[in-house]
């Protein structure tokens, strides 16, 4: 690996799957990891793939608020509920 481009960054893997080797790894921020782990939620509508985080900043609506929306709801019914 490079050297460190700041003390903000750490090594990640680039595929989860795979252990830590140079190939595999890369210097990310924190924010950047927390969009790399298998938790995350994708959600694919009307032809775009993202996480739910991207499509509650898309929405305008809090991440934690969408969430609990989907509990409930299909993604269909809060996109419709929160583009209004």
């Amino acid at each position: 690996m490079d050297n460190r481009p700041t003390n903000l960054h750490t090594i990640e893997r680039i595929d989860n799957n795979k252990g830590y080797s140079k190939e595999n790894c890369k210097w990310a921020t924190r924010k950047e990891q927390a969009r790399n782990r298998r938790s995350n939620r994708i959600i694919e509508f009307r032809g775009s793939k993202q996480l739910l985080i991207d499509w509650s900043i898309q929405l305008k609506v809090e991440y934690s608020k969408l969430r609990q929306f989907l509990k409930k709801h299909s993604f269909k019914e809060a996109f419709e509920f929160y583009s209004n």
